[in-house]
């Protein structure tokens, strides 16, 4: 199935803000814009913001003026069709942040070609800037555009998604893998080390929310043998596949036919692939589980 979003008779018109603002409210600010003043003055003037001013003028079937100065496909997340989209709607999902009409992503500096994909993908003509924070530095790239936005809502992403992010459930069965590989990119882990009897073993993980967590383990066992679980350390939650075999089971499920990755994941699942185990089951089952 193909999901499409369903924009024209919902966010828009419905509205996003609520109904403080009466029709006759509503119409004014619509005439004040449509003399020439911009939305920023006639919020100062209805005493509201320009984003309340725009949401009556596509409310009432009015055309805002174009004051943007970067371009973006904006209906490129409007059918999750490809294994671009659903990829980069996981990663997202785990990396990204939206607020009002505005997507941002920041990433430490070393993997700055992968703000290059997804600017690339999103046909996005917005600047990657270099920031730093605490003498951290950090790529960033912050595309505006309201029909993105709506769309990513309609997805499930949404402002301060940090404690109530979830996975997407409308997923097509064949882009499946796709979008959670984009949620492991973004918030999985892989790891390697050396046990306690010297054997070389790897670690890959997400972490998340519960939602999130629970959901990429759900997928994970309807592909691959497992009984590991979910579990909870200083309120992140976690989901922990150990070993040589299992990990290359579920790199195997996430990163075939992969046409889009993180090149710093990919090189690290390709190294475990080459990886030899001594053992048929070499790993260990997290023994705490959520109710």
């Amino acid at each position: 199935m193909i999901w499409v979003i369903a924009l024209k008779n919902n966010r828009l018109k419905n509205g996003r803000f609520g109904n403080k603002y009466n029709k006759k409210e509503r119409m004014k600010m619509i005439s004040l814009y449509n003399s020439g003043l911009t939305s920023s003055k006639v919020g100062e003037i209805m005493n509201c913001s320009d984003w309340t001013v725009l949401n009556a003028i596509n409310q009432f079937g009015h055309k805002a003026r174009s004051t943007r100065k970067y371009t973006v496909n904006e209906h490129f997340f409007d059918i999750i069709d490809t294994q671009e989209k659903a990829y980069w709607l996981g990663f997202i999902t785990a990396d990204g942040s939206v607020r009002r009409n505005s997507l941002k992503v920041a990433l430490k500096k070393s993997d700055i070609k992968h703000l290059e994909k997804i600017k690339s993908h999103l046909e996005a003509s917005n600047p990657i800037k270099i920031r730093s924070y605490n003498d951290y530095e950090y790529c960033e790239i912050v595309i505006y555009s309201l029909k993105l936005i709506l769309a990513l809502e309609c997805l499930g992403i949404k402002e301060r998604k940090t404690n109530y992010a979830a996975p997407f459930n409308e997923m097509p069965n064949k882009l499946i893998s796709h979008y959670w590989r984009g949620i492991f990119d973004g918030d999985g882990c892989l790891t390697k080390y050396i046990t306690e009897s010297k054997r070389e073993a790897w670690d890959l993980s997400v972490v998340g929310t519960q939602s999130i967590c629970v959901g990429f383990n759900k997928f994970i066992k309807t592909l691959v043998k497992t009984k590991a679980s979910v579990f909870k350390r200083k309120n992140i939650y976690r989901t922990s596949y150990t070993g040589i075999n299992l990990p290359k089971e579920i790199i195997k499920v996430l990163y075939s036919d992969s046409k889009v990755y993180l090149d710093r994941k990919k090189k690290l699942s390709i190294e475990l692939l080459q990886t030899q185990s001594k053992s048929k089951q070499n790993f260990r089952i997290n023994p705490v589980h959520i109710p």
